[in-house]
């Protein structure tokens, strides 16, 4: 038992897509039939070879364990996608990251109808704070009312160290920063049949030192994160989806989606999409959610495909299954 590869490799910065229609391509193709690493040479007109060290260019490892065969992916390389096959459904789990062109979405919460999955915060999605009695009076920068003024309400503390501002510019309510933000982002509400959209124009940023501020502010000893966005949650089985943003240019988002019973939501381009992604690089009709029992996604055929993080292996089968890291785009098989 072995492992076909067909190998090609984008000779320029593909910006995140990969133009299978490109004549710029340089391809190859290996044969593994022992546990090995897979490197990128650069200085060899970007092959990939196999070894078994572990270094920087290294976009991942072929193991074999037993009767079953993986992919691992090298996380200090890039992160490294797989296509997912236009014919099949494939189950949703909290902490799934997805690719619609170079729109990219997370799983940070799903309700299949038993229990709530919340995923790991990959992505500096959220802030653990502990809230710290200080001797010196503290004054929030929105609404300049200390401490000393009023009984502190858990549910709206004094906050501190969110971002990089010192002295008494680091003290603010959470509810004055979460108006301000809202206030400032512009943020906007869309509600369809089965989702709440909620749409923003920056990154949610502090105004003075520009830090990124988090979505979710967790309380030591309080259960319930406190919620930038504030997402009201229905009974009955749900999934909350994050755009996670690594380009400026483009919109931000977050969408709780519920079902009643089964349902389904398309996404893409186009008007007809119940979730539209305004970007050229996502088609028209791009790919489905569903509910059955559980919650799954479905890719409609799309140019640059669904994408889907392999977050640590990917077992192989003896279909072709195209995995993409960075510019580098691999055909694996068993044969």
């Amino acid at each position: 038992m072995q492992v076909s590869i067909e190998i090609a490799t984008w000779t320029h910065n593909n910006h995140g897509l990969f133009d299978y229609e490109s004549k710029e391509l340089k391809t190859s193709k290996i044969n593994v039939r022992n546990t090995t690493n897979l490197i990128l040479n650069e200085d060899n007109s970007d092959t990939i070879v196999q070894s078994d060290n572990v270094g920087g260019d290294c976009i991942g490892s072929i193991s074999f364990e037993g009767n079953s065969i993986y992919f691992q992916s090298n996380p200090d390389f890039q992160d490294a996608y797989v296509k997912l096959d236009p014919k099949q459904k494939q189950q949703l789990q909290a902490g799934d990251l997805f690719k619609f062109g170079r729109m990219e979405y997370f799983v940070s919460e799903l309700n299949n109808g038993d229990k709530v999955q919340m995923a790991e915060d990959h992505y500096n999605l959220e802030r653990h704070i502990k809230i710290q009695k200080k001797k010196d009076p503290r004054q929030c920068r929105f609404c300049l009312m200390d401490d000393q003024e009023e009984t502190e309400d858990p549910k709206n503390p004094f906050l501190q160290d969110l971002c990089s501002c010192k002295g008494l510019m680091a003290y603010v309510h959470f509810e004055c920063l979460k108006s301000w933000v809202n206030f400032q982002n512009r943020i906007s509400c869309k509600q369809t049949l089965n989702t709440v959209q909620y749409h923003w124009n920056k990154v949610l940023e502090c105004d003075v030192c520009k830090d990124p501020l988090p979505a979710r502010v967790y309380i030591e000893n309080q259960p319930e994160p406190l919620q930038m966005i504030q997402v009201e949650k229905l009974d009955g089985p749900y999934i909350i989806l994050e755009q996670i943003t690594r380009q400026e240019s483009l919109s931000k988002s977050l969408t709780f989606m519920h079902a009643f019973g089964s349902c389904s939501v398309s996404i893409g381009r186009g008007h007809n999409s119940e979730i539209r992604c305004q970007d050229i690089s996502v088609s028209r009709n791009h790919a489905n959610i569903s509910y059955e029992k559980f919650w799954y996604i479905q890719d409609q055929g799309s140019k640059f495909g669904t994408l889907r993080i392999i977050q640590s292996k990917l077992q192989l089968l003896k279909e072709v299954q195209e995995i993409q890291i960075g510019r580098v785009l691999l055909k694996i098989k068993i044969i």
